[in-house]
């Protein structure tokens, strides 16, 4: 199936327009010591796998030459889905990432191309600062840990080579049923400091799966596959 380029980035545009099913994000102060109840309790995570989550977030990317600032909307859906969009600061978004059913669909429209493939860690390093595999990104990306604490402000996992992976939290919104970290902070291997500030949200029932499907555009692209 194919579209028109500004089809497929409808989504994004309506997530900073304000449409979708929502409430306004309020500030929350998460509890502490004797007040946190089990992980299990906290009602920040969907419980609804019919939901999706669209957030705008701002990203920054530091490393000891370099710096990177710039805006992504993301999509999520317990407990593998997936969508990114690169927000430009004129025009249409320039990079698109999909992932649904272990399978991802990347485009990226200055270079004409369009990527489909297995969303394993290697495949989608490419496109994001870790090799993680989606359900790993989306747990990171919403604060989902199995420690006890319903509000990590530090999260330690192993990666499959051995090394040790942290992640650093500020919890501090609440949407809807959903209470959301307010910032995201880790260290790649490359030594670049990633930091992850959500600003605006947005609830969808995703009833057709058409957010986490990314059509091939009708405009001339190179189709590469990865598997």
């Amino acid at each position: 199936m194919r579209f028109s380029f500004p089809v497929i980035s409808l989504f994004v545009l309506s997530l900073l327009a304000g449409c979708g099913v929502s409430h306004k994000a309020v500030r929350f102060t998460p509890p502490q010591g004797t007040e946190v109840s089990r992980f299990d309790h906290r009602p920040a995570i969907m419980q609804s796998h019919d939901k999706v989550l669209g957030m705008t977030a701002k990203v920054s990317m530091v490393s000891p030459s370099e710096k990177w600032f710039f805006k992504l909307g993301v999509f999520v859906q317990l407990p593998d889905k997936l969508r990114i969009e690169l927000i430009p600061v004129f025009g249409l978004p320039d990079f698109f990432l999909t992932v649904k059913e272990n399978r991802f669909r990347a485009f990226l429209p200055k270079r004409q191309e369009f990527i489909i493939g297995t969303a394993s860690p290697e495949n989608l390093s490419p496109f994001l600062p870790m090799s993680w595999g989606p359900e790993k990104w989306i747990t990171v990306l919403l604060g989902i840990c199995p420690q006890e604490t319903p509000y990590p402000r530090q999260v330690s996992f192993f990666l499959p080579d051995g090394q040790q992976q942290e992640i650093r939290y500020t919890w501090g919104w609440r949407f809807e049923d959903m209470e959301i970290p307010e910032n995201i902070t880790f260290n790649t291997r490359s030594d670049t400091t990633v930091s992850i500030i959500y600003t605006h949200f947005q609830a969808y029932k995703n009833e057709d799966d058409e957010l986490f499907n990314l059509p091939i555009p009708d405009d001339f692209v190179t189709v590469y596959e990865w598997d």
